[in-house]
């Protein structure tokens, strides 16, 4: 699995960093590498912020854009994943816990791919 782990702040940077999947897909066409990238939230002082929304969506059409120009059986070669907000008493607001590092952790955890919407 190639992951991207970024800080995603708007629709525009999910779609920069899909088509950067895209553009390592190309250079690996490798039938069992797949490309993930996991997106995280932006600090906030709310939980939950209005562009959360347009995000996930934009990440999800982009994924299925890609994955049905590049077939394959089974699980598709791309995966977008979302993570919520929690709160962090030291930064004082709602962020990833422990950002990349943390992000990575959770991902390895994942025990089933019907949860890739948001972990």
């Amino acid at each position: 699995m190639v992951i991207i782990p970024s800080i995603v702040k708007s629709p525009n940077k999910v779609k920069d960093l899909i088509s950067k999947l895209e553009v390592f897909y190309l250079a690996n066409k490798t039938e069992n590498l797949y490309f993930t990238l996991l997106g995280d939230a932006s600090e906030s002082k709310k939980q939950v912020e209005e562009i959360d929304n347009e995000i996930i969506k934009t990440g999800i059409e982009e994924i299925k854009k890609l994955n049905k120009k590049y077939p394959n059986s089974g699980m598709g070669k791309f995966q977008f994943i979302y993570r919520k907000r929690i709160w962090n008493d030291k930064e004082g607001c709602y962020l990833g816990w422990e950002r990349k590092r943390g992000m990575i952790n959770r991902f390895k955890r994942l025990s089933s791919w019907k949860n890739r919407k948001s972990i």
